[in-house]
């Protein structure tokens, strides 16, 4: 009489934390990259303030791709910065299509913010180390368990 076995592979909860991390992290990345194609777009058109992305799109990023807090945390800032500024200069020329475009672009900041910032309450304070075990892994991260068919 044979039986058979069959294995049972679950990742670790340390592993799918990992992956929902490196998940946001490559969506902030993208962000970031959009944000700052914008500051090239508003510098080339002349729109001073949209060039604030020069300088702190590269922060965010590096902020995602080492899974650093502070660097977050100074993007999340300049990013209610510019909200504050595009409302600013919304009441400056008051136009019934800027009151609507506006109110459309703050909707879509506010939720890049309120993302980044969820993100930011879960990066573990060690960065970028909390999670070595799982950038080069020598095997798969993956508990196995398996019996002899």
């Amino acid at each position: 009489m044979s039986y058979e076995s069959t294995t049972i592979i679950a990742p670790s909860a340390e592993y799918a934390s990992f992956l929902d991390m490196k998940r946001r992290a490559f969506t902030i990345k993208v962000l970031c990259v959009i944000d700052f194609i914008f500051a090239i777009y508003g510098i080339a058109f002349q729109i001073w303030w949209l060039g604030g992305g020069l300088l702190f799109a590269p922060v965010g990023f590096w902020g995602a791709h080492r899974y650093d807090k502070r660097f977050v945390l100074v993007y999340i800032i300049y990013l209610l910065l510019d909200m504050i500024l595009q409302i600013i200069f919304a009441f400056v020329d008051i136009t019934p299509l800027l009151i609507v475009l506006t109110i459309l672009i703050l909707g879509i900041q506010l939720f890049i913010v309120y993302y980044v910032y969820q993100f930011y309450k879960k990066l573990p304070r060690e960065g970028i180390r909390a999670f070595s075990e799982f950038e080069r892994p020598t095997e798969f991260p993956l508990k196995s368990m398996s019996t002899r068919r």
